[in-house]
């Protein structure tokens, strides 16, 4: 199972920080009418608006435990509310197990071994991870499959012995990489 417990909790941090700022903008407008200066309410309020602006931005830039992109921004979509990573949809306090992996090679570039990854998880979704290194989320294997495909990736499983025989593969030349992630 992977763990995400420690990012759930940098990720509560950061919120309670970010709601604290909030009501520091009472002070300011005390402090400022005590001294009856317009200079330092401005000089104070400036600077509960920068420490708010960066409290918040640090909530929207967390980083997805799973897919490591930002959990509340997609391109020109941002959600600081959202229960899903707007990427890969992994629900917030969620932890989930990779449940199978499947490889694939670039047909095209064998006897080279160029390879790609699919994952799926316990929660239903799918990582695919091209030759390139790109890697996308997808509700399904058979999308995944799709965009694997695009790139001339096949399932190692689909290749015959005979097939990589006649190419001067072995079945010990075919050891998958290390991808940690």
């Amino acid at each position: 199972m992977m763990d995400y417990s420690r990012s759930w909790q940098e990720l509560r941090r950061k919120q309670r920080v970010a709601w604290l700022v909030l009501p520091a903008c009472i002070p300011v407008g005390v402090v400022a009418d005590h001294f009856h200066s317009r200079l330092l309410f401005f000089v104070l309020g400036g600077l509960w608006c920068a420490a708010g602006l960066f409290a918040f931005g640090r909530v929207s830039a967390f980083p997805c435990p799973r897919c490591r992109k930002t959990y509340f921004i997609e391109k020109l979509r941002k959600n600081p509310s959202s229960v899903r990573c707007l990427h890969c949809g992994l629900r917030k306090e969620e932890s989930s197990d990779v449940v199978e992996t499947e490889w694939s090679l670039v047909q095209d570039s064998l006897p080279k071994l160029e390879w790609g990854r699919l994952r799926r998880f316990s929660d239903g979704m799918v990582e695919a991870r091209d030759a390139d290194g790109k890697t996308e989320w997808f509700a399904s294997v058979k999308s995944a499959h799709a965009w694997l495909s695009e790139d001339g990736l096949v399932q190692l499983s689909s290749l015959s012995s005979s097939k990589l025989a006649a190419i001067g593969l072995l079945p010990d030349d075919l050891a998958p990489p290390n991808w940690s992630t």
